[in-house]
């Protein structure tokens, strides 16, 4: 069941945090969430704006960071893996994650920067040539696992983070596909 709080108190709570805020050092409230995630709360010309995420031991963000920042609306973005992304592509545009293809087309192997793989401790790169290199879960010696064929975004509305899709083949061009193209096409089928 949802509690509201009567209109005066939301108000006075509101006002609170905006006053603390303006004391603040550096302009901005942190509270200390469970699990470890995080929450700054600062004031812009637009209001009241969050950023909630999961800081690592040297204060990078990991997983996703949830914002209102940058968008005049006051609605939420997730930004995926902000400081474990790869910048591909001349556009520099975020790499969180891979998919790579077997000759049939089929996946055969998925990689995910947050997940096991970083619990196994192992490395990534992407070459000038757009290949894909993992180091080897026991020798930890790079090996290439395929070229750059599409970058997948989720979401563009509510996410950042672009997940590749890698095939044996290297392909002469790059397609950058959305959610929404995906979902043309096979209506248009």
């Amino acid at each position: 069941m949802e509690s509201r709080l009567p209109l005066n108190l939301s108000c006075e709570i509101t006002e609170w945090v905006k006053e603390a805020i303006a004391r603040a050092p550096a302009k901005r409230l942190l509270v200390t969430l469970r699990g470890g995630w995080k929450l700054f709360i600062s004031q812009s010309d637009a209001g009241l704006e969050i950023e909630h995420f999961n800081p690592t031991e040297s204060e990078n963000r990991q997983f996703f960071v949830y914002t209102t920042e940058g968008n005049p609306y006051g609605a939420g973005k997730i930004v995926q893996e902000p400081d474990l992304a790869f910048p591909v592509l001349e556009k520099g545009l975020p790499l969180i994650g891979a998919l790579v293809l077997d000759s049939n087309g089929k996946v055969a192997e998925r990689y995910s920067w947050s997940n096991l793989v970083f619990k196994q401790n192992r490395r990534f790169d992407i070459t000038g040539s757009n290949r894909l290199m993992v180091s080897d879960a026991t020798s930890g010696e790079m090996t290439p696992k395929g070229y750059l064929k599409a970058l997948f975004l989720p979401d563009k509305n509510r996410m950042t983070g672009y997940v590749g899709v890698f095939t044996p083949i290297r392909t002469r061009t790059v397609r950058i596909l959305e959610m929404e193209d995906l979902l043309l096409a096979s209506i248009m089928q």
